[in-house]
């Protein structure tokens, strides 16, 4: 028989086991606790971001009224304070920025020397005519070199924001060697592609925290070679190539859709780089209101007030719809589900843009304001944006949300088609651009995120969290990677100016917005019927009804949703998901300790 010097360390031994995996398996408890972390690619050199601002006054020609902004600086889309909280989440190990960073830095465009896809070729561009080029046969010019500039300035920023993390010199190298290249091109003539709006944003980006930031010293101490340097030929240089770049994305001002919003990203980025106050009005305008004084509003197919559409009436049949059956709809939703991603990739991007610059809006027109009453692009037409996202995301994790017919401009304005139905095309892609918005909610807005307008986007994007896929293919569009880039720490609200500029200064605002946006937003234009005019033949998504707008299909099986295409896999969300797993250890821990110390016991009783 054991005796009973072993039976005490038999129980010692459960008692530490049930302790030790009380600590691995329980989130919150000691071993998940803050301490000395060890992160993969950190060096020693903390890079600091030198925070500088401009105030211009100017004529906003948008609505001829007078007008001062600030401009932040780094400013195109990431601000110091979410820099900062950026890089030092993920230098103190923290969560999540910390899981963030090891999936954001797996992927090939924020590894050390990734591929760049830029050719000496690029000097001359040609325009859109099918010639030998860059020693290549029967090549379109034009979308050959800006499909590489856009993967390139993708590149250029996820290296940016690795050097700001890391502070190693190899990411800011192969950054300014991006930048630089696609600064040295002379002439891109006659070339007009959207595509250039979007790589010359994100080429912004870069060269703002480039050139608000100095390189680590080198290994021994002195100072780092001068090449690592941003310096005022740089900056010369790249505002030429940005004046050059703009009339080849300018003019694509009237594509519809996502299109225009890849354009309204270059005008953006421009504007703020060069402290241009007239540019940046007009495009805040666009990219909110839609239209603005060139352009007439008929166009505006890529803003927050036609994209995320309020319907009020059947535009088929010019049928009013009943004020308890009005609602906002993803206009692009009627193409397919693909492109209404990029709509809210878009979207959210550029909006959070204007944010970080502090500008606010007028809450029905979307020009900028600085009256009292403006808000953030985020809360323009009643939360909108927020809206329009919600019933993307309902659909597509098999909520049953209403379709109603509505025209579509064509790109020529010389003809109208209607989306009949919603294109059942990528039905339960979710995987989208949910950072920003989720993040401005919980961290700016600081709502409680179960709230019934808020726990569908908060649900989806738990569940893809650090990342899911939006960083790799689809985020060569918009930065996606909302975690890593846009998560705050407890009491931040990165506006970069103490308050200005955050959604409400600081005040908590009522977390169920209306439905129906008050004051309501200038009505989306709608043209008269055309001769000939045929509606769109495209398929009726299941989970989603058709016609006056009236609600059907209880069931809302959202037509291949991935989360199992009904409506109840959409209401569990990932703190569920974690409460069951922490429940699951919690049991099992017990049942061993209970197990272990039963058979202590019996072999005390026996001993006895």
């Amino acid at each position: 028989m054991p005796s009973r010097s072993i039976i005490r360390s038999l129980m010692a031994a459960i008692v530490g086991l049930a302790v030790l995996l009380a600590g691995l398996l329980i989130p919150g408890s000691a071993a998940s606790a803050d301490e000395s972390v060890t992160v993969p690619g950190i060096t020693d050199y903390v890079p600091q971001a030198e925070d500088s601002t401009n105030t211009v006054s100017f004529t906003d020609p948008t609505d001829s009224v007078g007008k001062t902004v600030t401009f932040h600086h780094p400013g195109v889309i990431m601000n110091a304070d979410y820099l900062n909280a950026m890089r030092d989440g993920v230098r103190a190990g923290k969560e999540p920025w910390l899981s963030a960073y090891k999936a954001y830095s797996s992927y090939a465009f924020a590894r050390k020397n990734p591929r760049v896809y830029y050719e000496s070729c690029f000097v001359n561009v040609l325009g859109p005519w099918k010639t030998d080029y860059c020693g290549k046969k029967s090549i379109d010019p034009q979308d050959y070199f800006a499909m590489r500039f856009q993967w390139d300035g993708d590149t250029a920023f996820k290296q940016a924001v690795m050097w700001y993390i890391t502070g190693d010199n190899t990411y800011r190298a192969t950054a300014l060697n991006i930048i630089r290249k696609y600064a040295s091109v002379e002439f891109v003539q006659g070339t007009y592609s959207f595509r250039l709006g979007v790589a010359s944003a994100n080429l912004a980006m870069a060269a703002e925290i480039m050139r608000a930031t100095d390189p680590a010293p080198a290994a021994d101490g002195s100072a780092a070679d001068d090449s690592l340097i941003w310096n005022d030929d740089d900056t010369a240089r790249f505002t030429k190539a940005l004046d050059m770049y703009e009339p080849a994305f300018g003019f694509q001002q009237r594509r519809f859709h996502n299109q225009e919003q890849f354009c309204l990203a270059g005008l953006l980025a421009k504007a703020v780089w060069e402290n241009d106050g007239e540019s940046y009005a007009r495009a805040v305008k666009r990219i909110v209101g839609g239209g603005a004084d060139d352009i007439s509003a008929d166009n505006g197919t890529g803003s927050i007030n036609y994209q995320m559409k309020w319907m009020t009436e059947n535009e088929l049949t010019g049928e009013a719809l009943p004020e308890s059956e009005q609602h906002v709809q993803v206009a692009e939703m009627g193409r397919d589900a693909g492109h209404a991603r990029d709509d809210i990739g878009g979207l959210t991007t550029l909006a959070q843009a204007i944010y970080v610059q502090g500008t606010k809006v007028d809450a029905r027109t979307g020009v900028v304001s600085n009256a009292k009453d403006a808000v953030t692009p985020f809360e323009f037409g009643d939360d909108r944006l927020l809206a329009g996202v919600d019933y993307y995301v309902k659909y597509h994790t098999g909520v049953a949300v209403t379709w109603t017919p509505q025209r579509e401009f064509s790109f020529n304005r010389d003809g109208v088609t209607v989306s009949e139905n919603r294109n059942v095309s990528n039905d339960g892609d979710v995987t989208v651009y949910l950072g920003v918005l989720y993040n401005y909610y919980k961290s700016v807005r600081k709502v409680d995120m179960t709230g019934e307008a808020y726990r569908y986007l908060a649900e989806a994007y738990e569940r893809a969290m650090p990342e899911g896929l939006d960083v790799g293919a689809s985020g060569r569009n918009w930065p996606a990677a909302g975690t890593l880039l846009w998560t705050l720490p407890e009491g931040g609200d990165g506006s970069g100016s103490g308050g200005e500029g955050s959604g409400g200064e600081g005040e908590t605002p009522d977390p169920e917005p209306s439905q129906k946006p008050d004051p309501s937003p200038e009505p989306n234009d709608k043209p008269s019927d055309k001769p000939g005019t045929q509606p769109s033949q495209q398929g009726n998504g299941s989970g989603i009804s058709t016609g006056s707008g009236s609600a059907t299909d209880a069931d809302g099986n959202g037509g291949g949703s991935q989360y199992g295409g009904n409506e109840q896999s959409g209401k569990s969300g990932s703190n569920a998901g974690r409460l069951g797993r922490t429940g699951a250890a919690v049991g099992a821990v017990v049942l061993a300790a209970v197990v272990l110390a039963g058979v202590g016991v019996a072999l005390c009783k026996r001993r006895a």
